[in-house]
């Protein structure tokens, strides 16, 4: 082994009988008896190739990393035209299990959060433990926006949210911050709102497992995200970066 390397390997734990032959290595072990390891060193072998992972999914409908494969090929923003068809392919036993429930809520979310669609109501907790729901900014423009306090790109974001809030707070428009921090972390959470100096109302969805969480209805798989809702609580955008935002803004509030 190489000084400073690792002599590891991963593998899945599954009913029955796992034998792992070592001779001198672990990574190089062979792993038999459930065919689980072998499904994933298949899996693993694909790359990263959205025509690679589509044909596994297509070739391997009962499989377990099936999810892994759609995840990939759904990206961070979660393209749910590409995924829906591979979904509906897959084993009922899949489509019906755990991690295929949730994938299918995550496509219904991607749906009902589309430029063009009402916003989805939801209400969270703000930094005084006071709940806030969406519909308490009907009649302005509003900003939801997913962050946390130890998302670098959000940070580094946040003063670009800031630049785009003063220049337009006297029009109609704020800014409602939806952080992903967990509870352990709320007082990362509530520094890094002091720190940034952002002054609009922030609440915190620390839960990932809520499906009425801002965070599951709104598709959230990577920050920062962020969605432009009108006055009638329609989004009319949707991840605008930088000076995006404010182009956006001038367009749309006369």
């Amino acid at each position: 082994m190489v000084k400073g390397q690792t002599d590891a390997r991963s593998l899945y734990l599954d009913k029955g009988l796992i034998i792992i032959d070592a001779v001198d290595s672990i990574k190089t072990a062979v792993i038999s008896g459930a065919s689980i390891n072998a499904e994933y060193e298949k899996y693993k072998a694909l790359g990263k190739s959205e025509e690679a992972l589509s044909n596994f999914i297509k070739q391997n409908p009962d499989s377990y990393f099936c999810f892994e494969a759609l995840q990939k090929i759904a990206g961070s923003y979660f393209d749910v035209t590409k995924v829906e068809p591979l979904f509906s392919g897959l084993s009922a036993k899949n489509r019906n299990s755990k991690a295929g429930k949730a994938f299918a809520a995550s496509i219904e979310a991607s749906k009902s959060t589309a430029v063009g669609k009402i916003a989805p109501e939801f209400t969270q907790m703000n930094t005084e433990n006071k709940p806030v729901k969406l519909s308490d900014f009907r009649g302005q423009y509003v900003l939801v926006d997913f962050w946390a306090s130890w998302c670098g790109p959000c940070r580094a974001e946040n003063p670009k949210v800031l630049k785009a809030y003063h220049a337009f707070k006297d029009k109609n428009f704020t800014v409602l911050g939806v952080s992903v921090d967990q509870e352990k972390d709320r007082d990362k959470w509530l520094k890094a709102i002091k720190d940034d100096g952002m002054p609009w109302i922030q609440v915190v969805d620390s839960n990932n497992d809520d499906p009425k969480g801002a965070g599951n209805l709104y598709a959230i798989k990577a920050i920062p995200s962020n969605f432009l809702i009108d006055p009638q609580g329609k989004i009319i955008a949707k991840n605008l970066r930088g000076e995006a935002l404010e182009k956006k803004l001038a367009e749309v509030i006369k």
